[in-house]
Order: C-alpha cells, then structure tokens, then sequence
C-alpha cells in the first residue's frame, strides 16, 4: 500500500502494511482511523490490535499482529529503551512469555473443544467465534457474545465467569497444569464446582 503521508512511524507503517494483506482492516477503516484519532500512532495501533481480537476475523489475527503492534509501543516510547525479551506486550500489559505459550496452547484447546462439540452434536448449526481479548490482570475468553472464562495473567488460574467484566471465585484450572488447564473445559465453558461453591 502506498501512503500520501511521510510522518508515519515505519512501525506504523509495517503494521498497517500487515493489516491490509491479511484484510483486517480496509481502505474505510484507516479513513475511519485516521479522523478519530489523527497522529496519535498509539491508538492508531492499539484499536487495529482490537480489530485482531474483534469477532469479524479469525482467531490467529492477533498472533500476526500482536508482534507488529511491540513494535510499534517500542517505537514510540519516550525512552526508546527494548522491552525485554522474556516478556510480550498486548494493550499495554506485558505479559512473561511462558505464560504466553502455555494460554496458547489452552486457547487452541478451547477451540477445539467447542468445535469438535458443535460438528459432533450439532453438525447443521453455525460454529461461533471464540477469541479473547487481554485486561490489565485477566485474559476474557469470549464465544460469540458471551464470555466463555477467565484466565488469571498473574496466576495462569482458569476462571468461570461471574459477569461479562468479572470472573467468578475459584480456579477450574491452571494453564500451567499438565493439561494446560482444560481438563475441566466443556463446549460452553469451565464446569460448575461441586460442594455448592459457584
């Protein structure tokens, strides 16, 4: 894609690049982009990151743009310093990179648990989207308009969903666990607790 504009940080740039090939976001949508928020690269950035996360594309969006938009923070920041590189940055949260494969490999699982579930059980039904959107302590799991778990950033501890915000109290998992936390998963999320805890 060719620009009219010089002033584009090459992160940017690279960025918007990537975002074009794999069709995540249109000519409409930079129009849109760049007249809600000018030369402010960051979140320019940030909001192409939350198309990646976004229920109109596929789940391994965010894996392709998730490194692009490092760079760009990296590009950016006031002290130009690297980030270091046991750590990755989504949204601002930075994130130790074990635990980043470890939810990996827990998400992938998530998806297929669903999938298999719906083409077994109900092969002439829509499949719905499941991605997962990064907050400053907690990962929410979302499939279609509901929120499907929680993941723990901190502890890696699989929470059912006590509101569309909130997880609920006790751990079903742990990605960190020998089945990557998913030995409790169903198609609709983490199974209920016994002895009355929710």
């Amino acid at each position: 894609m060719e620009y009219t504009r010089f002033d584009i940080p090459a992160s940017v740039s690279a960025l918007v690049d990537r975002a074009f090939e794999i069709e995540l976001i249109d000519g409409s949508d930079l129009i849109a982009l760049t007249i809600n928020h000018g030369s402010n690269w960051h979140k320019i950035a940030e909001e192409i990151l939350e198309y990646a996360y976004s229920n109109r594309h596929v789940n391994s969006d965010h894996n392709i743009i998730a490194p692009l938009y490092d760079n760009v923070i990296m590009e950016l920041s006031d002290d130009k310093k690297p980030r270091p590189e046991d750590t990755v940055v989504y949204q601002d949260v930075t994130v130790d990179r074990v635990f980043n494969d470890k939810f990996s490999v827990f998400f992938d699982g998530v998806v297929k648990i669903y999938t298999e579930y719906m083409k077994n059980t109900f092969p002439n039904n829509p499949v719905e989207f499941i991605g997962y959107k990064v907050g400053r302590r907690y990962i929410k799991v979302v499939r279609d308009t509901s929120v499907f778990c929680f993941v723990d950033t901190h502890t890696g501890n699989v929470l059912k969903a006590a509101s569309w915000n909130a997880p609920a109290k006790h751990a079903r998992g742990n990605i960190y666990d020998d089945d990557y936390g998913l030995k409790n998963i169903g198609p609709y999320g983490p199974s209920h607790l016994k002895k009355g805890r929710k």
